[in-house]
């Protein structure tokens, strides 16, 4: 008969027979919780048979873990802890990533020309984060909300508190991902498991209104230590790095040329087709010629500027000084060698 990471299979299943469910519901977890953890590291969909087979495999192998632990009476329940504080610790983690992501601007951030696109050119994802990134506070205080309960289920003692309040967070990203066809649903979809599953581990305490003494295993300095640490990291190595990406995306500085601007007035070369500037946070843009969306590279040193615009059939080179005065952005230099100008009236954001 096959044997199982080198044990047989009746052993097993004799053994996950006199395993009580709750425990094999925790392990189970704790394996979908870190193998969810490295696949949610990857930023690409996995709303895929990829992403199912890599959650089930976790899964079968917390189970096994499980198992395994059963057969050793000394281990079992400080085990089943361990695997409630994975589920906890990296659902925390995640949470606060996506939090930190919002409050900075980050989850959301606008493309200048999508918010420029009629409603009806948009898919529903797109019209999604469109309408999600429009307003920093909407989307400051989801992330406060993820943040705060993120923080809450790094600890035992307010890990129901931090679950009720996630679930609300929870519920409410599943709905726009499952509704506007945005593709993260699996992984949303089972952040929403790991919380649920968190607030029935203590439905008793829910009932109580959190009246109800809870009793706490005793534990040495060294075992008090270590998880301090693991709530420690759990809490700032998020923080941290979701502060340092948004630093090197400059989300924290507003420069002078970002956002969308129309193209009020032209003289000398400057191309007639021409409808809006946008202007990006990075050395990227784009500009609008009717129907036609020209991507350009940007460089900007001072007030000077130079655009590499690629359209179909050629590129397009523009060597620009610019003033801005208010709303108004006034561009002086050369297109393609000629001499051209340009008056700008800044549309988003005011």
């Amino acid at each position: 008969m096959p044997r199982t990471f080198g044990i047989d299979p009746t052993i097993l299943r004799t053994r996950a027979m006199t395993v009580a469910p709750s425990r094999l519901v925790a392990f189970a977890l704790a394996g979908m919780t870190l193998f969810g953890f490295v696949l949610d590291e990857y930023d690409v969909p996995h709303d895929n048979v990829q992403g199912l087979v890599v959650l089930a495999s976790g899964a079968f192998v917390g189970l096994i873990a499980g198992v395994l632990v059963a057969s050793r009476p000394s281990l079992r329940d400080h085990a089943t802890g361990l695997a409630w504080d994975a589920v906890r610790l990296v659902l925390g983690y995640e949470m606060i990533r996506y939090g930190i992501a919002k409050l900075t601007g980050m989850q959301f951030y606008p493309l200048y020309w999508r918010v420029d696109q009629r409603t009806d050119d948009l898919s529903p994802s797109s019209l999604a984060w469109a309408f999600l990134g429009r307003s920093y506070w909407y989307q400051a205080f989801g992330g406060a909300i993820e943040a705060a309960s993120g923080v809450l289920v790094c600890f035992r003692r307010t890990t129901l508190l931090g679950a009720c309040l996630m679930a609300t967070a929870l519920l409410n990203a599943v709905l726009i991902n499952y509704f506007y066809d945005v593709p993260v649903k699996l992984v949303v979809s089972v952040y929403l498991l790991f919380d649920v599953a968190l607030i029935a581990r203590d439905w008793r305490r829910l009932r109580d209104v959190f009246l109800a003494p809870v009793e706490r295993p005793q534990r040495g300095a060294w075992s008090r230590s270590l998880q301090g640490l693991a709530v420690a990291l759990a809490i700032v190595v998020p923080t941290v790095k979701m502060l340092r990406e948004g630093a090197e995306h400059r989300v924290f500085e507003q420069e002078p040329l970002e956002g969308a601007w129309t193209i009020d007035e032209r003289t000398g070369a400057a191309d007639a087709t021409w409808e809006r500037l946008y202007f990006e946070k990075d050395d990227r843009g784009s500009i609008r010629a009717g129907s036609t969306r020209l991507p350009f590279m940007k460089q900007l040193a001072g007030t000077q500027l130079q655009l590499a615009v690629s359209e179909p059939d050629r590129r397009y080179d523009l060597r620009v000084s610019f003033a801005i005065e208010g709303q108004t952005l006034r561009i002086d230099g050369t297109c393609d060698g000629q001499p051209c100008a340009m008056k700008l009236t800044k549309v988003f954001p005011r």
